[in-house]
């Protein structure tokens, strides 16, 4: 009897298989999870540059990392970040789907997720500082 034929080597085989795939569409979901947050916190800055325009009376009061973000967030007429925020993950998960029984794929697919994180969190800092900023000012006031 050979190692392959073996009973408990397809029952191992099988397990694996069913690991890679569990493993595989966690990954995606994690991909689509941080696409779709990405894309909202994308959506918020257009509408958050009037909030700042009305509530600050000018832009340039704004914090650095806001004027990267809006800077950003400005290029190809408003949709480059959008693009990007759904080209990166989706391109992802197809490479993952293809090469999922390599390493490089999932080191990939990991640092894809890294740069997604890391994008969301800028965005979101990004936001976030002039409304404390605002806040501040307001109970200043009061």
């Amino acid at each position: 009897m050979s190692e392959d034929s073996h009973p408990d080597f397809s029952l191992l085989r099988e397990e694996v298989k069913a690991l890679r795939l569990m493993t595989m569409l966690i990954v995606m979901f994690v991909l689509v999870a941080l696409m779709f947050g990405n894309l909202l916190a994308v959506f918020q800055v257009p509408k958050m540059v009037k909030v700042f325009e009305e509530m600050l009376g000018d832009l340039r009061k704004l914090p650095t990392l806001t004027h990267w973000v809006i800077s950003y967030s400005r290029l190809g007429g408003w949709m480059l970040p959008y693009a990007l925020m759904i080209v990166v993950p989706v391109s992802t998960c197809v490479t993952y789907v293809l090469f999922r029984k390599t390493l490089w794929a999932q080191v990939f697919a990991a640092l894809v997720i890294l740069f997604l994180i890391f994008h969301w969190v800028i965005v979101a800092l990004a936001i976030q500082s002039p409304l404390l900023q605002i806040m501040q000012g307001i109970n200043q006031r009061g």
